[in-house]
């Protein structure tokens, strides 16, 4: 996962209406936020981000639930990148693949295949 840099991000889930959620990030000046889940069982939390490091633990517990802790979460910039088809090409697929895989940063989330 990778959450947007300086900003705070929406994270969301289901529980039992009216059950008490906590989420927890690992990252310095760690964030704690709390809410209650609605009368359908939703529930939501503005959780602020640090500058781009990582990785970090994202961790969801609800007061009735099991802990959910999503690990290698990154905060950084997000691109999203749509159009034409040539965005399908993957580096996989290009004449430098085995070159070009030697020099990626292992913090930049990039589909190789």
């Amino acid at each position: 996962m990778v959450l947007q840099q300086k900003e705070p991000v929406n994270i969301w889930g289901w529980a039992d209406p009216g059950e008490m959620v906590t989420v927890t990030a690992t990252w310095p000046k760690a964030s704690m936020v709390d809410t209650t889940a609605d009368r359908d069982g939703k529930w939501l939390v503005k959780l602020p981000t640090p500058e781009a490091s990582g990785p970090f633990d994202l961790k969801i517990k609800g007061s009735k639930s099991p802990e959910i802790v999503v690990k290698d979460v990154m905060v950084g910039e997000v691109w999203y990148c749509a159009g034409q088809s040539n965005m399908v090409m993957t580096l996989y697929n290009t004449a430098d693949a085995d070159e070009e895989r030697k020099h990626i940063n292992p913090n930049v989330r990039f589909n190789t295949r």
